[in-house]
C-alpha cells in the first residue's frame, strides 16, 4: 500500500503556501473554527479538465446547488461527466442546469477515475468549458487519506499521532484561511498529499482515531503547522520563505534527530540550460548565465536568495521558488552547503529535503523512537505551541463506513 511513489512524494513535500508573485502579508494565526466549518473539509481533486468517469458500488443520490435531490440509485455505473454545452453539468446523456452538480455517497465512496473518495464530490462548471471536481469531506476521513503519503505507516505510532495532529492543524487553518473560495486545499504538495480512501491503512487510520480533534495552537489560535521531510539539522522561520506574519510557534529550532535520513547530505548537478529552462517556464527569461550566487544566508545556513548573473545583468531571486522551479527532488532544499561550476553545469552539495519550516518528519521519527510522546515531539517543533481538542457542537454527518 505505502508504494514508492508515495514515498517519493512525502520527501518532497513542500506545503508551499502561496504563490512565486504574491505580495500580501499573510496571516499566520486565525481563530479556531467551530461546528461544520471545524469538522468538514473541501479539497479540489481536479481543476479545469475535460471530462471525468464516476463509478460506484454502493448506494448514491444527485443533487442540485440548493439540494434538491434530482435522481439516485443502488449504484452507478461508469459515467463520463463534463461540462454541459449550454451551461451546468451533463450527466451522461442528461444535461443538469446548476452550479455545482453533487454527487453523495451513501453507501462507500465514489470512484473518479481510478482513485475513491469518501461522502461528497461536487462538480464545477468553469467559465471555459472544463470542470473541476471538489471533495466535500469529513475531516477525519480526510486525514485517513492524508497520513498514509505523508507519512510511513511503518513508523512509531507516536509519530504518526504528532503527523495526524500537525496535519489536522494545518487543515482546517486552511479551511478558516479560504471559507470563502470554492475550496480550502489541492491534494498535492502545495497543500499536503491526499490521495482518498485507496490509501487509507490500519496503522494511520489508528494514529488518526487516538487524536480525533486535536489541534495546535498558540495563544488559543490556531497556525498553519508546516511539515517537512529532513531539516538537515534545524529548521527555519517561516517569514524567511514566504510571506507571512512571524510566528513563535514557526520559529527554526535546532534538530540533531534527522541524521539517518539518506537526504540529510545530497547533491546533484544541474547544467546551465536546465537551470534556464526552468526559469523561463517560470517567466524568467534569462540566458547565458554566469554566475550563480548564494545570498542573505539565515541562522540555519538556508540561502533566502539567490543571484542569477548573466550579459543582461543581475536578478535576485527567492531561494524557495528557485528550488521548486528547478524541481524540488533535485535540489532538495535551500540549506545549500557548496556550489561548484564545472564547465556548463553547476554541482550543488547541501542538507535536508522540503522547505526546513516546523515539523521535521525524520527528526519525529527517531524522537518517537527515544520514547517521546507525540505531544512532546509538537512542542519541540512547534515552540510554545499546545495541543487542544476541538469542542464541536455538532457532527459531521457521513454516510461513509
Amino acid at each position: 500500500m505505502f508504494s514508492l511513489i508515495h514515498w517519493l512524494v512525502i520527501l518532497s513535500v513542500t506545503l508551499w503556501p502561496f504563490g512565486a508573485e504574491s505580495k500580501e502579508i499573510k496571516k499566520t494565526s486565525l481563530e479556531i473554527p467551530k461546528g461544520k466549518e471545524a469538522e468538514v473539509v473541501r479539497i479540489a481533486l481536479l481543476q479545469n479538465i475535460s471530462e471525468v468517469t464516476l463509478s460506484a458500488d454502493g448506494s448514491f443520490q444527485v443533487r442540485d446547488s440548493q439540494g434538491r435531490p434530482l435522481f439516485s440509485g443502488p449504484r452507478i455505473v461508469k459515467t463520463k461527466v463534463r461540462a454541459a454545452p449550454q451551461g451546468g453539468i451533463q450527466w451522461g446523456i442528461q444535461s443538469f442546469a446548476t452550479a455545482p452538480l453533487v454527487i453523495q455517497a451513501r453507501g462507500g465512496a465514489i470512484r473518479l477515475d481510478h482513485h475513491l473518495y469518501r461522502h461528497t464530490l461536487e462538480i464545477w462548471p468553469e467559465m471555459n468549458g472544463k470542470i473541476s471536481v471538489i471533495n466535500q469531506v469529513g475531516l477525519e476521513d480526510y486525514l485517513k487519506g492524508v497520513l498514509p503519503v505523508e507519512a510511513n505507516p511503518k513508523w512509531d505510532l507516536e509519530a504518526l499521532k504528532a503527523q495526524a495532529v500537525a496535519a489536522r492543524t494545518y487543515a482546517l487553518f486552511k479551511a478558516v484561511e479560504n471559507r470563502d473560495k470554492k475550496f480550502a486545499l489541492g491534494k498535492d504538495v502545495l497543500s499536503q498529499v491526499y490521495a482518498g480512501k485507496n490509501s487509507e491503512h490500519p496503522v494511520t487510520d489508528q494514529a488518526v482515531e487516538s487524536t480525533r480533534g486535536r489541534i495546535l495552537t498558540y495563544r488559543g489560535k490556531i497556525f498553519p503547522a508546516y511539515f517537512h521531510s529532513t531539516c538537515g539539522g534545524g529548521t527555519t522561520h517561516a517569514e524567511y520563505l514566504w510571506n507571512v506574519e512571524p510566528h513563535p510557534s514557526l520559529k527554526g529550532v535546532q534538530c540533531n534527530f534527522c541524521w539517518a535520513s539518506k537526504h540529510y547530505r545530497w547533491s546533484d548537478s544541474i547544467s546551465i540550460s536546465e537551470i534556464e529552462a526552468a526559469l523561463k517556464r517560470s517567466g524568467v527569461k534569462i540566458s547565458g548565465i554566469s554566475e550563480i550566487r548564494l545570498e542573505d544566508i539565515d541562522a540555519t545556513g538556508r540561502a533566502r536568495k539567490i543571484g542569477i548573473v548573466s550579459p543582461e545583468g543581475k536578478i535576485s531571486l527567492h531561494s524557495n521558488d528557485f528550488r521548486l522551479w528547478i524541481g524540488p527532488s533535485k535540489l532538495k532544499s535551500t540549506l545549500i552547503t557548496s556550489m561548484e561550476r564545472k564547465e556548463n553545469q553547476y554541482l550543488f552539495r547541501g542538507r535536508g529535503w522540503g522547505h526546513g519550516v516546523g515539523l521535521c518528519q525524520y527528526g519525529m521519527k527517531q524522537l518517537a523512537e527515544l520514547g517521546y510522546t507525540y505531544a512532546q515531539i509538537l512542542q519541540y517543533y512547534y515552540p510554545e505551541a499546545v495541543v487542544e481538542t476541538l469542542n464541536n457542537s455538532s457532527e459531521f454527518e457521513s454516510a461513509s463506513p
